[in-house]
């Protein structure tokens, strides 16, 4: 079984492009979204155990029963000022290989994600799964148009309280 559980991420991405070590997870600082210029949004890359953070057990269950046992990480999205969000837009790489993510890649656990304008104050959620190619013993980067973040994941971890975003 693939290490899933366990995910620190070693860098976090401001939309300056700084980098500062972070143990729970990034957030990406996206302003004037295509097509109209105008949107921002952070988009937040987490562990999966932080879905104690929003959801009841009930719905965690459920969830973890959409995914299996894939490698896989939890994405939300913050809208500061209505925007798009392609989550299709979302690379990784590991070496010299870099994987695209695809329809298939994504589970939707709010009801409206993307292909259409999130309205100021939304938040959204899904899942994203983690490319097959991707060792996820070794470290790998995960890009939104020009922005990244490295990631590894490690044998276990527990989000506590205070790591909730």
């Amino acid at each position: 079984m693939k290490r899933w559980l366990g995910l620190i991420v070693l860098m976090t991405i401001f939309l300056s492009h700084s980098q500062v070590s972070s143990w729970v997870g990034c957030t990406i600082e996206v302003k004037d979204t295509w097509p109209d210029g105008k949107g921002e949004f952070d988009l937040q890359i987490l562990h999966m155990e932080h879905l104690r953070c929003f959801f009841g057990k009930d719905t965690r269950d459920k969830i973890y029963g959409m995914i299996g046992l894939r490698a896989c990480l939890l994405i939300r999205v913050i809208v500061k000022q209505d925007a798009y969000f392609y989550p299709y837009e979302l690379q990784f790489v590991q070496g010299k290989n870099q994987y695209a993510v695809d329809y298939e890649d994504i589970v939707k656990i709010s009801d409206v994600l993307c292909d259409t304008k999130l309205r100021n104050g939304v938040e959204v959620f899904s899942v994203i799964f983690i490319p097959e190619g991707i060792n996820v013993d070794l470290p790998f980067r995960i890009y939104y148009e020009d922005f990244q973040a490295t990631f590894f994941i490690p044998e276990n971890i527990e989000i506590e309280r205070e790591d909730c975003p």
